[in-house]
């Protein structure tokens, strides 16, 4: 899995690099296809800003997105993770049942 980490006008901490790094790789627990990961952070404000994650799986064929927003961005980066593992359980899920749909049996009553 590759992984892309972004940071919009500043420098990235090596402590917020590593907990990105380990976040995204507890990923591939939950769903096995994932190709690549972006990792965008950015703030909205100079003074009392909102610090924004914003997480993009690509995986074969579908990417799945998340933007989060909060005072820190450890905070920010555990809410998005969450909210992606509550994606990528629901999308594996819609993957296996039209998949393995039950047969089309048809009875007969005479």
């Amino acid at each position: 899995m590759k992984i892309n980490i972004t940071a919009r006008h500043f420098k990235i901490h090596p402590t917020i690099h590593d907990a990105i790094v380990d976040a995204v790789n507890n990923l591939n627990h939950f769903y096995d296809g994932i190709v690549s990961v972006e990792v965008i952070l950015s703030f909205e404000r100079i003074r009392n800003s909102l610090k924004c994650v914003e997480l993009v799986l690509y995986l074969h064929g579908h990417f799945l997105t998340i933007t989060e927003k909060s005072e820190d961005y450890l905070k920010s980066l555990d809410f998005a993770i969450k909210k992606m593992v509550r994606q990528l359980v629901k999308f594996k899920e819609k993957q296996n049942n039209h998949h393995r749909g039950e047969p089309n049996v048809i009875e007969i009553k005479e």
